[in-house]
């Protein structure tokens, strides 16, 4: 046996931590290292003293058993390849550790560890630190979406003083807006990912929302086309205020005379990172020059927000008014 145990000396010139263990898991040497790493001799490892390293007697006798099966053919040796544990040394500091493993022709298994300490503290930095900012982003979302909200308190108060009928549509449409913008801020921080949303959910609400806040007297349908497309914050915000002035138009004008309706809202991949938003109504229909050449101030914004994100409008004019917005990203 000590001679067999001889061929393993080698081992001692190794900076990594190397065990050899038996079939029946009992350590049959530990190289030099063991005592630069752990601060044990290896000498106090030998048979189940690497074993009492772990924190409890169950853990203990698992890996042992782990060992002995891999050793005997029972379990595949790659079952254990790279696998990372903690271990603490004799002055209970923490080292982390990396292993590879491998069986003898006599059934022996040689554990080779790396120490990775430095690099396993470098990934928990980062971990917090990505989590740290990740606290710190919602906060910020959740702070832009109150004082969001009061802006729109703020505005609601306003319309108690004010008479004129433009400028209640004014407020009304700035109050709209800003919503828009305010629900993507609300969901973010609801949201795991920070730095996109669901465009579909997001769609559903903002139309719910403006349902609701103009009123429904003509018993108008909204419907909205499902689709799991998610989009970037920016692109999202635009969209948004893209749609809550197209909807608010077709709210507004498009059903007058009439008792029903529907109003059409889908975003829809037309090409790799090519969508198209289309907004379309069953109503009366319009113009179609003024709606090319907008006058009013709701079109003239659409249209600058789709130069922002690089996008064109078209609309057609059949059995009511349809406008399809496409964009890359």
């Amino acid at each position: 046996m000590q001679k067999n145990i001889q061929q393993y000396e080698l081992f001692n010139d190794v900076e990594a931590i190397i065990l050899v263990a038996d079939k029946e898991g009992s350590i049959l040497f530990v190289n030099n290292a063991v005592k630069k790493i752990l601060g044990y001799d290896p000498t106090e490892l030998l048979g189940d003293g690497w074993w009492n390293l772990v924190s409890t007697k169950h853990e203990s006798i698992n890996r042992k058993g782990v060992v002995s099966e891999i050793a005997k053919g029972e379990l595949d040796v790659d079952a254990v390849h790279l696998i990372e544990n903690e271990i603490r040394t004799k002055d209970k500091k923490v080292v982390w550790t990396q292993w590879t493993s491998r069986v003898t022709n006599d059934q022996r298994v040689v554990g080779i560890a790396q120490d990775i300490t430095a690099k396993k503290m470098i990934e928990l930095e980062v971990i917090k630190n990505d989590k740290n900012k990740e606290v710190l982003l919602k906060e910020i979302h959740h702070r832009v979406k109150n004082n969001l909200q009061v802006i729109i308190s703020l505005l609601n108060l306003q319309f108690e003083t004010v008479n004129d009928k433009n400028g209640l549509e004014a407020m009304s449409k700035s109050k709209d807006r800003i919503y828009s913008m305010a629900l993507i801020h609300s969901m973010l921080c609801r949201s795991e990912d920070l730095s996109s949303i669901n465009f579909c959910t997001y769609t559903e609400e903002l139309v719910e929302y403006i349902k609701g806040t103009l009123g429904n007297k003509k018993n108008i349908e909204c419907k909205v086309e499902k689709s799991n497309i998610v989009l970037s914050i920016d692109i999202s915000l635009n969209l948004g205020l893209i749609i809550t002035e197209l909807i608010t138009n077709s709210f507004k004008h498009a059903f007058e005379g009439m008792v029903g309706g529907t109003i059409h809202v889908g975003l829809k991949s037309v090409s790799p990172n090519c969508y198209e938003l289309t907004v379309k109504d069953t109503g009366i229909g319009s113009d179609i020059e003024k709606l090319l050449k907008p006058v009013s101030l709701g079109l003239e914004l659409v249209d600058e927000l789709i130069e922002q994100i690089g996008g064109k409008r078209n609309t057609r004019v059949k059995n009511g008014v349809e406008q399809v917005v496409q964009f890359t990203v």
